[in-house]
């Protein structure tokens, strides 16, 4: 889509890091207002992009799912070819508002998403785990086939109370990680889960379903009495590795979190810190859960593991004493991203803030062999870039993508202000 369509339009955009080349940048949108949230990258360097869409004309493709608007806001689901191609496109939701939607790939090329509708009507599927909303508004699970074309599995999840799915993970064998914002007291919950209770206020709380569809293989609150928020809006707060261990990050009110072989094992003052967990394949234990943060605000809003087991957590800190280990830089004046990088057994050897004197915040990670690739929103003129497709701020608030390191977590050499 070569042109604007409309108020507010998705864009999406490719970038070689071996020649520093941006490979396509596009629009996707139609006449309304798109809200672009998550994307994922196949091994082929397909990707699939998902938000919400208040637009009757987004693109949509023949033979997709749902190539009709159905009311309010849906959520839509485009695959783009390695070149930038529209390959398929598709809208997902009922007649009321179906928003705030995650994506991840399965070993099998099955696309997951996640979110939450106040449709009654949401497409599910016979073998729906819960087929009827319990609330205001519920998570919903959906699974699309590679080609955007098959409904594979559909289902809400949630209680009597607000319940806001806000990441999702996949792992290779197909099954979900559901991660949620939750107010309900009657959550989902399944025996011998590490926190089977309601911690007050709002918990964040994770729900593995099986790859069949037929099963929540375990569904626990994670929280304390205060406020506990999973991943914020654009995050991607929720990994799974290749053992079954699930990862989730977010930000806490809440003193009395459970903590368990932490790094930071109590809170650090300010208006929130953020806080990173690591649950056992079964879902009956956390490995290690932490604070993460200082005397300031601090929110954790994404994280990934590597093939070792160990966890990249990112965000933003206001707190000049945010924790750290062998940093690349030390804190600026402003707003910095941080990351930190998390042993399986909660131990740190590096964590380190990254931003210039204005506002700028950790949203995406991932990880591979080589390199941790970190992207997000960045408000400084000093931001610090090296070897840059664009060496300066271009407005109030311009994205950001950064590659730190090896892929083992040893930081490279400081990056010079620009």
């Amino acid at each position: 889509q070569s042109s604007y369509a409309g108020a507010v339009d998705s864009f999406v955009a490719k970038i070689d890091p071996t020649t520093n080349t941006l490979v396509y940048a596009t629009y996707l949108g139609g006449t309304s207002d798109e809200d672009p949230r998550s994307m994922a990258v196949d091994s082929s360097g397909v990707a699939y992009v998902v938000g919400a869409t208040s637009s009757t004309d987004f693109p949509t493709t023949a033979g997709a799912y749902q190539p009709v608007h159905a009311g309010d806001k849906d959520a839509y689901v485009t695959r783009l070819g390695p070149t930038g191609a529209m390959q398929a496109s598709t809208f997902l939701g009922g007649t009321s508002q179906d928003a705030r939607t995650n994506v991840a790939l399965d070993g099998n090329g099955v696309v997951h998403v996640v979110g939450y509708s106040k449709s009654n009507n949401f497409p599910v599927t016979g073998n729906a785990i819960q087929p009827t909303k319990a609330g205001n508004h519920d998570n919903y699970l959906a699974r699309l086939s590679s080609d955007l074309s098959t409904l594979l599995y559909g289902t809400y999840i949630g209680g009597s109370h607000h319940d806001t799915g806000r990441s999702v993970a996949a792992d290779d064998e197909g099954n979900s990680y559901v991660v949620s914002w939750t107010m309900s007291s009657d959550y989902p919950t399944t025996p011998g889960a590490f926190q089977p209770t309601h911690g007050g206020g709002v918990d964040t709380a994770i729900s593995k379903i099986s790859a069949d569809g037929n099963q929540l293989v375990y569904s626990s609150y994670i929280g304390g009495s205060g406020d506990d928020w999973g991943p914020y809006s654009g995050g991607q707060g929720a990994a799974v590795d290749s053992a079954g261990n699930a990862y989730v990050v977010g930000f806490t009110t809440s003193t009395d979190l459970p903590v368990v072989n932490a790094l930071q094992p109590t809170y650090g003052g300010g208006e929130e810190d953020g806080f990173a967990v690591r649950i056992t394949p079964d879902g009956s234990a956390l490995d290690w859960a932490t604070y993460l943060g200082g005397t300031g605000k601090d929110e954790a809003l994404g994280i990934a593991a590597d093939s070792a087991g160990a966890a990249y957590a990112i965000g933003f800190t206001q707190s000049s004493n945010f924790p750290t280990a062998d940093p690349i830089q030390a804190p600026n004046k402003g707003i910095d991203a941080f990351v930190t990088k998390i042993e399986p057994n909660g131990a740190t050897v590096f964590s380190t803030f990254l931003g210039g004197n204005g506002t700028d915040k950790g949203r995406g990670v991932f990880v591979s062999a080589e390199a941790v690739y970190m992207s997000g929103q960045a408000a400084s003129p000093d931001f610090p870039t090296v070897n840059p497709l664009q060496p300066s701020n271009a407005g109030k608030s311009d994205a950001f993508v950064v590659k730190i390191g090896d892929g083992d977590g040893e930081p490279p050499p400081p990056p010079s202000p620009t």
